[in-house]
This record gives structure tokens, sequence and C-alpha cells, in this order.
């Protein structure tokens, strides 16, 4: 069923009828049950889809946080003395140059989302303190980033 018949009541020579109507307010009781089921069927299924969104964000927040992991300890490499990289064998220097050379677009793309949602979260904050000036910035925004590290942290623990 996609959509129950809707009625008016309707006066007719004095005796009030049904009529149907598509700015009524009233349906059959059948109609209703299977509207009533439709709905319930409904929130079951934006339920599991919230809970599938939550955890895809989640594996997504751990993928990003491995990622960040592992480009930060190729960045090491660049870092490297010239005798430690020129004492490693020949194919350890060829890894080594392939890592560093290692391209995330999208990785690097997600991260910078994320850093642009917290970016925003600041200026909201900021434009809804109330304050004319920009002198509190800072500790506004510092409060923005101590709630995110508290639900994350929150996040973390309610697995």
């Amino acid at each position: 069923m996609s959509e129950a018949t809707k009625y008016s009541v309707v006066i007719k020579n004095g005796t009030y009828h049904l009529a149907e109507s598509d700015g009524g307010t009233l349906v059959l009781v059948d109609d209703y049950a299977a509207l009533q089921q439709k709905q319930e069927e409904t929130e079951a299924l934006m339920y599991a889809m919230r809970h599938d969104m939550r955890e895809s964000r989640e594996n997504m927040e751990a993928m990003l946080a491995e990622n960040a992991e592992i480009k930060s300890g190729i960045a090491d490499i660049t870092f490297m003395r010239d005798d430690d990289f020129f004492a490693s064998t020949q194919e350890a220097q060829r890894v080594m140059g392939n890592l560093v050379n290692i391209k995330t677009p999208a990785t690097d793309t997600i991260l910078n989302e994320v850093r642009a949602e917290g970016a925003q979260l600041c200026i909201d904050a900021i434009v809804t303190s109330g304050s004319d000036d920009f002198i509190d910035a800072p500790n506004i925004c510092a409060d923005v980033v101590r709630q995110l590290r508290a639900s994350s942290a929150e996040g973390a623990t309610n697995d």
C-alpha cells in the first residue's frame, strides 16, 4: 500500500457521509493499520541505517588514524640521516624512496574535510558567542577542541 485513501465528513441533506478528499483527515481502520505498520518498518530501517552509518564513520575514523600514523612514519624517512640512508641496502633505499613519494589523495580529502568540520565548529562557536570582538576567539576554539576530544574519548569507551 503506497497511500491510504483520505476521507472528509460531508453533510448532504442533513446526513453525514464520508467522501474521498485529498485534504481529508480520516482514513479507514485497515488503511491506518497498514500505514502504522509501514511507519514502524520505516523507523526500524532508519534505526538500522543510523547504526550502520555510525559504524561506518567509526571505521573510517579508525582508518584515517591509521593512515595518518603511517604517513607520519613515512615522513620520518625524509628526516633520516644521509649516512643511515646510504648505509642501507639499495633495495631498502628503493623502498624508502617509493614510500616517501606515496600519494594518498582520498585520505587527504577525508582528513581535510574532518579538519574543516572542526574549523566550522569553531567559527560557529565564535559567531554565536555574543562577543563583538574576537579577543576571546582562541579560548572559544580551545573549548570546541576540548568538546570534540571529549566526545571522541566517550565514543572510544562506549564501544
